[in-house]
């Protein structure tokens, strides 16, 4: 009886880490298409372009090699492909601005500025969908090594729903509420939530203290997500 409750139990926090990083994922994916299209215009078509890098990156991710790991391995890639995936989807907006202003201030010629612009922009598209599509072939190898890989459909339908789920939310909640930033901050703590559920066994000073760091970040830009937005806007329109 309690081998199987373990089990269950072991099952439900892969399913939720599975549902939480598919959400994450596609949530900094329409919040990298709205902030590339706020700062070079031409929505359809940075949306587009977006999505379409992103699934190619997905893929690219999806590469990672994980047959013959050990489940410490597994959690120890998880751990550095999420806190990379919080520093640069939670900062995305961020980055995507000084990017812009950075390039911009090259003294380049208009168009030459557009078309670099957008070339680095899509890089930071590319970064992020790469370490996202290394999310489920690595719990997949975990489900594997805990379970037999028996569950490898349920963790596959619950990353398409979380698509879903993230698709919705995204538009009719928080990017109506809280705008790109404070979402952003978001999505990076509900990752960096789903390292603790993954955390390295062997929880030395290598892995609390980058934790630790990368948390108290997050924190503090939502909490003063209206202040980094009102910086953005103001840089945005030139006051």
């Amino acid at each position: 009886m309690l081998s199987t409750v373990r089990i269950n139990f072991r099952l439900l926090r892969l399913l939720l880490i599975s549902f939480v990083l598919a959400f994450c994922s596609l949530s900094y994916e329409f919040m990298m298409a709205q902030m590339i299209s706020a700062l070079l215009g031409n929505t359809l078509l940075f949306y587009t372009l977006t999505i379409g890098i992103y699934i190619f990156s997905l893929g690219i991710g999806s590469l990672i090699p994980v047959s013959g790991i050990s489940e410490e391995r597994v959690r120890v890639k998880l751990y550095w492909i999420e806190l990379g995936i919080c520093l640069i989807g939670g900062w995305g907006p961020v980055w995507l601005f000084l990017i812009n202003q950075g390039i911009l201030s090259m003294s380049l010629g208009s168009l030459e500025s557009y078309y670099i612009t957008s070339c680095v922009s899509m890089g930071v598209v590319l970064v992020v969908g790469i370490l996202s599509g290394m999310e489920l072939p690595l719990l997949l190898r975990f489900d594997q090594l805990n379970q037999g890989g028996k569950h490898y459909i349920s963790l596959i339908a619950f990353d398409y729903f979380a698509s879903f789920v993230g698709s919705l939310t995204f538009a009719f909640v928080f990017f109506r509420y809280w705008g790109v930033v404070k979402s952003a901050n978001f999505f990076a703590l509900l990752n960096i939530a789903c390292v603790a559920l993954m955390f390295p066994k062997k929880q030395t000073l290598r892995f609390m203290i980058p934790y630790v760091i990368v948390v108290a970040i997050l924190v503090y830009s939502f909490l003063n997500s209206e202040t980094i937005l009102s910086w953005l806007s103001r840089g945005l329109i030139g006051v």
